[in-house]
């Protein structure tokens, strides 16, 4: 990275919806609708899951997406299976549970992949903001900053996408803290015959923290822009509030989210969630809002 830099972006959806491409959980869905109806369906069988367990949320943010997959019921697609529990005592009868798991998951990747590769990179402004004397935290799989606007690759830290052929691109939610009474784990061991292929979906958040990608310093101001604040990637930003604690002079927040103008969507709660997570450091009396406005091409 380039040194002596002192304000950080970090980057979420939001950014690329503010730029007009389609980049939403919704477009997502349409696309798996039109090239894979039973992935769609059982999509779509969890988000309804997720939602009654989550009433007051809108599944609408790819923060929901990603704990959605925690509620696919691969049960149900292995019902073949598990009708007998003797089968569940059988080594070749659950590597086809497991075969039949890891196809469900490998179609949701592969999807999720095309669609990215098919996004048009076609922007509708730009921010005067936005320029090679900061650095980028992002968490978008599309290469607006570079192609768009020219920031140089040493700026940007895409801290969700790589090198690998079978998932290029990282998704997914948090992981759960594990329940160790005898119950449970009487439980889990079923679950994880039958259940467990979701935890492929949970991030490695502690890995890429670990790897040192969340490593900035001396950062005075930070600007979120249409970065949703979910509690799976809430860790990289303890991380770089915890490294800057002493440094740390303002932290913005888009316009967007915080003084939207829908009341009701989904970004209406925003400032509030930044606040309290703000006060958990000790700066909610530094949280601003930027102009997220765009110019001209």
């Amino acid at each position: 990275m380039v040194k002596n830099m002192t304000r950080l972006f970090v980057i979420g959806n939001g950014f690329d919806i503010k730029h007009g491409l389609n980049t939403s959980f919704q477009n997502f869905k349409n696309e798996v609708k039109k090239n894979d109806l039973k992935l769609f369906e059982i999509i779509n069988e969890a988000e309804k899951k997720y939602n009654k367990h989550n009433p007051h949320n809108t599944s609408n943010e790819w923060s929901d997406f990603e704990e959605i997959l925690r509620f696919i019921n691969f049960a149900k697609y292995n019902i073949n299976y598990i009708d007998d529990p003797i089968k569940l005592l059988s080594q070749i009868n659950n590597s086809n549970i497991e075969n039949n798991n890891n196809k469900i998951v490998d179609e949701i990747t592969k999807q999720f992949s095309k669609w990215v590769s098919k996004i048009k990179l076609e922007i509708n402004g730009k921010s005067k903001k936005i320029s090679n004397e900061n650095y980028y935290l992002s968490f978008n799989y599309t290469s607006v900053l570079q192609e768009k606007y020219n920031i140089n690759i040493e700026n940007i830290n895409q801290i969700h996408l790589r090198k690998s052929l079978s998932r290029p691109y990282i998704f997914g939610m948090r992981k759960l803290e594990e329940d160790n009474s005898f119950s449970s784990k009487f439980k889990r061991g079923l679950d994880e015959i039958v259940n467990d292929a979701s935890k492929i979906f949970e991030k490695p958040v502690n890995d890429i923290i670990n790897e040192g990608l969340v490593n900035y310093k001396n950062i005075k101001e930070i600007y979120f822009w249409g970065f949703s604040l979910s509690d799976v990637d809430k860790p990289y930003i303890e991380k770089i509030f915890i490294d800057n604690k002493d440094t740390i002079e303002k932290v913005f927040l888009c316009k967007h989210q915080f003084d939207p103008k829908d009341r009701e969507c989904s970004e209406s709660n925003d400032k509030k969630r930044y606040y309290n997570f703000l006060k958990e450091h000790n700066f909610e009396d530094k949280l601003e809002k930027f102009n997220d406005e765009l110019n001209d091409k």
